[in-house]
């Protein structure tokens, strides 16, 4: 909260939530799903509002069971996909994650092919 604030300014309305969890904000409802990230909590969400539901997939790590029925219950989607070699090379993720990852995934496809084989590998 610190950092954000140095960068953003004063935040007016923080909701606080936990993964796995589902909460309000106005008349929407927002669904926290918990991701196997390497980051700390992470989570993606599903927002319903309307009757209409969008997910924010975001920081997956990889796929998992959850993100199955996740992505067949939303009507749109917004899929974060990435992969930097220079970001992996440096140490983003921990050391062994690092190398088990560069054994999966490293191959001059796998920029355009990360999102599909991700979603593919859905349990």
């Amino acid at each position: 909260m610190r950092a954000a604030r140095a960068k953003v300014g004063k935040l007016h309305r923080v909701h606080r939530f936990e993964r796995g969890s589902s909460f309000t904000i106005g008349d929407a409802t927002i669904h926290a799903i918990p991701t196997p990230h390497d980051a700390a909590d992470g989570s993606c969400f599903i927002v319903e509002h309307n009757g209409k539901r969008l997910g924010i997939f975001t920081d997956l790590g990889h796929p998992f069971a959850a993100l199955a029925d996740a992505l067949a219950s939303v009507d749109a989607a917004y899929l974060e996909s990435n992969y930097d070699d220079d970001m992996i090379a440096g140490g983003h993720a921990t050391a062994r994650a690092n190398l088990s990852f560069r054994q999966r995934a490293v191959s001059p496809a796998l920029p355009r092919l990360a999102a599909t084989g991700h979603l593919r590998a859905i349990p």
